[in-house]
This record gives structure tokens, sequence and C-alpha cells, in this order.
């Protein structure tokens, strides 16, 4: 009995364990996002990770508190020079978004696919976006680290 009790225990608290290190906050209805500074950032990254986690970072390196963080499908445009086309904004949809919290630290649960991430502050920070590919399966473990830009 003492066996299936520790079982029903690590089985019952898993799942709240996998969450554990995640600070990720509800949004207010309708928010979108803040653009703020004077230029639009882009980050492509190669290798594809096994879930959407990460943290968003000031410049300095700390954590960056309080940061919209979207993600939105359709990304490919962010592969490409050039601004996005009127064509390839409106074939794009925001399917989840948060704040950080305070440890600057995100995640957000999505299934397998290519995702554009856009992270946010507010007034005099540039708006930046990342290419990102969640593969469950061959991804890397680490968090996605997108480090914000004041605007100029």
């Amino acid at each position: 009995m003492p066996k299936l009790l520790a079982v029903l225990t690590v089985l019952l608290f898993a799942p709240l364990s996998l969450f554990a290190d995640c600070s990720c906050r509800r949004i207010d209805k309708g928010e979108t996002t803040h653009w703020g500074g004077n230029i639009l950032i882009v980050q492509v990254e190669e290798k594809p990770y096994k879930d959407m986690k990460g943290v968003i970072l000031a410049p300095g390196g700390d954590p960056l508190p309080g940061a919209l963080v979207e993600i939105w499908t359709n990304p490919d445009y962010l592969l490409r020079s050039g601004p996005q086309t009127p064509e390839e904004a409106s074939k794009q949809k925001r399917i989840k978004a948060c704040r950080t919290g305070t440890d600057g630290k995100f995640c957000i649960h999505l299934k397998a696919g290519r995702y554009e991430v856009r992270v946010s502050v507010g007034h005099g920070w540039d708006v930046t976006k990342a290419y990102v590919i969640i593969d469950p399966q061959k991804g890397q473990n680490t968090g996605l680290a997108i480090q914000m830009v004041l605007g100029t």
C-alpha cells in the first residue's frame, strides 16, 4: 500500500512540477502588440525546440518582467528581407499570448510547427520577432532567450 500511495503522489504532482518553472501570466482582454520603439528586431532560431519556453531579457541580460509574449501562425515572411506584406499579415493569426513573470520567463504549450514569437514591452522598446520551430521529438530542451532592445 505505501508503494501505491507513493506512485499516486508522484502521478498527481508530476504535472505541477513540469510547469513550476513557468510564471507566464494572463494578459488583459484585447491587449495586443505594444509598438513602442523605432526598429523591428528579427531573430531566426536555426535549431528546433522541444517546447515553447524561455526568458525575455532586458539590455544587460537581466530578466524582463511584464513583457508581452505573443504566438502567431505563418511566420515564414521572417525568413526573407523586407517588410511583411498586407497579404502575409492577413494570413497570420495570434493563437496564444501571456506576460512574463517577475523572473522574465514564459511557457506556452504548442503542438509541433513553425511560429512567430512576438515580444513587446511598450513605449521606448523595440518589438522583437523570432522565428521558432517546435519539434517535441527532435528539438533542443533548452529555453529560448530573447534580448530586448531600447529604441533610439
